[in-house]
């Protein structure tokens, strides 16, 4: 049970600009208070588990914004004889390229230098910042002109991202705000904040599996049972996305400010 729980609470959550990992931090916290043990199978290689529940994000993700990333980065409609302009791929080269090594290459230098133990960030003040950079989405401006793949705005991206590696921290939440401010549209800054994440969490979802492979527990732990509620969590996940796009378009995601109070208390009670 408790592994089926730790995978609805990140499957679920990681399409909510509330931090999942945070979630599941809490979760663990409120386990432990009960003396409800981490199965053993498991214990040694928690992070492998958790990286592998990140690649049903990883595919939800792509699944949903597919059309909209090839619009964005290929900036024709979707056609394989698209790539076959150079324009497209000069494109590409000189500035998607770019933006995405920088804002990817800060955020790992965050992982490297292990920035959640640099700062030793209580789960209560992540969650905190997490809900007043929600509550700042209602007084962003109007989205404006600008250059959608500006290094400068990539590399404050991956900083910001990578400081979402902080317990507690949405980097849905705070990479989306932090484009509304730099000047982006609703919709583009959605799909730049799961754009800039999507290779991180593809490699990290490749690398739990080899872990889980390598230490012999892959078949172990992913029994059939749990593959099957995972692919229910990734559905139920698919249409939370879907109703999220819609409080986007609607200016309402800064409400979720209000729901942060309740992870906030329980950090701070437990």
């Amino acid at each position: 049970m408790f592994l089926y729980l730790w995978m609805m609470i990140q499957v679920l959550v990681e399409t909510l600009p509330v931090s999942s990992s945070g979630h599941v931090a809490l979760m663990h916290k409120i386990a432990e208070k009960c003396n409800w043990q981490m199965p053993e199978v498991v214990m040694a290689q928690s992070w492998a588990f958790d990286y592998v529940l990140q690649g049903v994000s990883a595919l939800l993700f792509v699944v949903y914004f597919f059309t909209i990333w090839w619009k964005l980065v290929i900036d024709r409609p979707v056609h394989l004889a698209a790539l076959a302009d150079r324009k497209v791929w000069k494109h590409i080269f000189t500035k998607v390229l770019l933006f995405g090594i920088a804002a990817d290459a800060m955020t790992f230098f965050c992982w490297v230098i292990k920035i959640d133990q640099l700062i030793q960030l209580p789960l209560a003040c992540g969650f905190s910042i997490t809900a007043l950079s929600l509550y700042s989405l209602a007084y962003a401006p109007v989205s404006k002109k600008i250059d959608i793949w500006d290094v400068r705005s990539g590399l404050l991206l991956g900083l910001v991202q990578g400081c979402a590696l902080l317990p507690g921290i949405s980097r849905f939440g705070t990479t989306f705000t932090a484009l509304r401010w730099l000047g982006y549209k609703n919709d583009d800054a959605f799909a730049f904040s799961f754009l800039i994440q999507w290779p991180l969490i593809f490699a990290g979802s490749l690398l739990g599996l080899k872990a889980l492979v390598d230490a012999g527990l892959l078949q172990k732990i992913m029994t059939l049972p749990l593959l099957i509620c995972m692919t229910l969590a990734g559905i139920v996940a698919y249409w939370l996305f879907c109703w999220v796009h819609v409080m986007i378009e609607k200016n309402l995601l800064w409400k979720f400010c209000y729901y942060m109070i309740i992870p906030v208390v329980l950090a701070l009670v437990i």
